[in-house]
């Protein structure tokens, strides 16, 4: 893993506590309920006892404020105690985040080591999970047409939480090779990428796919030979894992054929996927449904119980876009993406004012991740409320280290040369 420089001196059982929290993440089988909840509390002790406070940042008010308008919208649902199951389920996402960010923001003064912690605990859960995994279901696996973690994640709501961390574990050895040169991470990318194909889930392939040609577009976006000479050779590779998938057995038993399905699906030929056609539906119905109630929408899950009046499936939209505008309407829909946006947007001036590369993994990671949100439904998912708010903290943070370092600058000229010497400077 990347190593980390403390600032604030050593805190073993804090750091203990927060690796497990990280690695608890993609790691879910692995870490019961209790335990994640009694390090959380243990966590927050801590910081109370040491430090005498607690941090909310800025992301942290605005998630409350979201948490809120879930848990009003409960006054009109029709899902009854499906909605709270939900609201629980986000506020628990929230608990285990915010118990994070706290500590991190007592414990470094470089919030961008605190980061790089973080992400080496979730990695370090991510390759466990994906190793069992697969050894588990290695007979289902090479049988075919299996899709990674059906078994494992079995009483975990949806195989699907298994792709988040890969995602996400994905992006950050992107960062972690080109940006860190941490040889360590060829393997960890290699086995994330033939986990990715093994999960037989497209928003991976997605991810892989886009995340590469964003990240060098930002890197090189100043040098237009050696960018035009990059995206070629992105071209190059994406094709040539397109090759391989196509003509291994058990590549193209997994993912292959899903792939060729969607593009039959988008060409319009016949033979399509049935699962593209009823999610196309799905966005309908939740569009339909926004527009009966488009300021406030029809309530937390309201889509899930509305669907399954329709269709006797009880299933969300598999589209954040349309399932927060269903459940939230046009206020919900605001709340949520408006702050992502400012994130983004903040992250890409951070990245041209400083050139710090964490920036640039928070710009990779927002982009790809609002264009996957088209075929998933991410908003409670504490995987990703990690991620935002890391970003939100190093953001807050580099501006502030910006404007420590541009008055101790002023301080010094001053010392130096005095007043009507600074004075004639400026």
């Amino acid at each position: 893993m990347i190593n980390s420089n403390v600032k604030n001196g050593k805190s073993i059982i804090g750091d203990l506590l927060l690796f497990i929290l990280a690695f608890a993440i993609p790691a879910e089988p692995f870490v019961p309920d209790i335990v994640k909840y009694v390090c959380i509390g243990f966590l927050f002790a801590l910081v109370i006892v040491k430090y005498g406070k607690i941090y909310l940042s800025s992301f942290m008010m605005w998630v409350v404020v979201f948490l809120l308008y879930m848990c009003i919208s409960l006054c009109y649902t029709p899902t009854g105690s499906q909605g709270l199951s939900t609201i629980m389920m986000m506020f628990g996402s929230v608990l285990h985040s915010f118990s994070i960010i706290m500590y991190l923001h007592f414990r470094y003064d470089d919030f961008e080591e605190g980061f790089i912690k973080v992400m080496n605990g979730f990695t370090a859960g991510t390759v466990a999970i994906v190793l069992f995994t697969i050894f588990v279901e290695r007979a289902n696996l090479l049988s075919g047409y299996w899709r990674l973690g059906k078994v494992v994640f079995e009483n975990y709501g949806t195989f699907m939480i298994l792709s988040y961390s890969i995602i996400i574990c994905l992006m950050w050895s992107l960062y972690a090779l080109f940006e860190k040169h941490f040889k360590a991470y060829i393997p960890i990318m290699i086995l994330m990428i033939l986990a990715a194909a093994l999960s037989g889930t497209k928003k991976t392939v997605v991810a892989i796919i886009m995340a590469m040609p964003i990240y060098f577009f930002f890197k090189y976006r100043k040098k237009a030979f050696k960018l035009v000479l990059i995206m070629l050779l992105v071209l190059l590779a994406i094709y040539l894992m397109y090759i391989i998938v196509m003509n291994v057995d058990i590549l193209y038993r997994t993912i292959g054929n899903r792939i060729e399905i969607y593009i039959r699906t988008i060409m319009g030929e016949t033979g399509g996927s049935a699962s593209i056609v009823e999610r196309r539906d799905m966005r309908n119905c939740a569009i339909k449904w926004f527009t009966e109630n488009p300021v406030f929408g029809k309530g937390v899950s309201a889509f899930r119980a509305l669907y399954s009046m329709k269709t006797g499936k009880y299933l969300y939209s598999h589209c954040n876009y349309t399932e927060i505008l269903c459940n939230h309407g046009m206020v919900g829909f605001i709340l949520y993406y408006g702050f992502l946006l400012f994130l983004l947007f903040k992250s890409i001036f951070e990245y041209i004012k400083t050139n710090s590369t964490i920036h640039l993994f928070s710009i990779v990671f927002l982009f790809v991740v609002m264009i996957l949100d088209y075929g998933q439904v991410s908003y409670y998912r504490v995987h990703y409320l990690l991620i935002y708010q890391l970003i939100a903290a190093t953001v807050s943070r580099t501006e502030k280290n910006t404007e420590v370092s541009v008055v101790k600058s002023e301080v010094n000229v001053t010392n130096v040369l005095g007043d009507n010497g600074a004075q004639q400077l400026t």
